[in-house]
């Protein structure tokens, strides 16, 4: 999901610092899903929410390795 997530933000042309702004969230906290360390689920969600893919959760989520995360989801 990291490398996704920063391709998404990258591809929609926005540096950290302005999804940060359109997210509400704190952009230290941008770096750390997008690196892939200590995050918790409430900023991940803003996070793709301000992205607009919200909806493409299980897209950006690693199938082989995000399966707990993933059935959170599920309905």
């Amino acid at each position: 999901y990291k490398f996704a997530i920063k391709t998404t933000r990258l591809n929609a042309k926005l540096t950290q610092t302005k999804l940060a702004e359109i997210s509400g969230l704190q952009r230290v906290h941008i770096s750390r899903i997008e690196s892939g360390k200590n995050f918790n689920l409430l900023n991940l969600i803003k996070l793709l929410r301000a992205l607009n893919k919200l909806n493409d959760i299980e897209k950006i989520l690693d199938s082989n390795t995000d399966t707990e995360l993933i059935k959170l989801f599920e309905s």
